[in-house]
């Protein structure tokens, strides 16, 4: 990368809220064993993933923009 930035693939930051949801959907399977889709902590969950893949996407947008410039 000529930008000197570092690869998508090194990013901390992204490395963690990867981590987070890896952990977030292990979490979800182990409710499921006991629990419907409709549970509370099981929807908690599906919020929380849903508000990380937010994130990471806002995340990637803003990387991209600064390789750009």
């Amino acid at each position: 990368d000529p930008s000197g930035a570092a690869p998508i693939e090194t990013d901390a930051y992204l490395a963690g809220l990867d981590t987070k949801r890896v952990k977030l959907r292990l979490k979800r399977t182990e409710l499921l064993l006991e629990y419907t889709d409709q549970h509370p902590d099981v929807v908690q969950i599906d919020r929380q993933l849903e508000l990380l893949q937010i994130e990471r996407r806002r995340y990637l947008r803003q990387l991209e923009s600064k390789q750009k410039n």
